[in-house]
């Protein structure tokens, strides 16, 4: 089969077209007119060894009418033995790349903690996006509060464009009783990803 055969679906005008046609059809957004391939913006809706749809909505099936609108992931954050801090966090993103991030951090014991929460989220073909919040609890032993909370929002491009591929990422949440801070903190994102990446 050859490379122009399958189905495609173009990431900038949203639509389908059948790449092993004659006319392939004219692309709104780009005049040049779609030109079958899976690389760049098209997708491969049908692949090239010829394998059919198996009606799921993962994977390299997915198609613009499947994919939900928003992505939300909360779950709760505890620690190892000794650290007498936890709490939760929560992820919500949006297909035109809103995103909300908050959560709740609580010290029950007597020593204080700098906290560093980090959410790595992984795409199907391997991008990353990653949001973080760092702030202290207080314990007995230090005038302060006891809770951290925080909500962040903010937009992505990157997640906006690549929305096929985010509303089907995998996540992963990960806290830590100290403050990160510069390459320690870029190795700890880097380190859950390339976990991520091998899961």
């Amino acid at each position: 089969m050859s490379k122009q055969s399958g189905w495609r679906w173009c990431r900038k005008c949203q639509g389908m077209f059948y790449a092993g046609g004659r006319t392939q059809g004219v692309c709104p957004v780009d005049p040049k007119g779609h030109d079958g391939s899976a690389s760049g913006h098209y997708a491969a809706v049908k692949g090239d060894a010829g394998i059919v749809h198996d009606g799921s909505a993962s994977g390299r099936y997915a198609m613009p009418w499947d994919l939900p609108d928003t992505l939300h992931i909360h779950e709760d954050v505890t620690f190892r033995t000794g650290v007498a801090v936890g709490g939760w966090f929560d992820l919500a993103l949006t297909s035109h790349g809103d995103i909300s991030f908050s959560g709740h951090f609580h010290d029950s014991g007597a020593d204080s903690y700098d906290m560093t929460m980090v959410v790595v989220l992984m795409t199907p073909d391997g991008l990353a996006y990653s949001i973080t919040d760092q702030g202290r609890t207080h314990g007995t032993f230090e005038p302060g509060s006891r809770d951290h909370d925080w909500v962040k929002n903010a937009q992505s491009d990157l997640v906006a464009a690549h929305w096929d591929q985010f509303s089907r990422a995998t996540v992963r949440g990960s806290a830590e009783a100290s403050s990160l801070i510069g390459k320690a903190l870029t190795d700890y994102i880097a380190n859950i990803a390339k976990q991520l990446a091998t899961d």
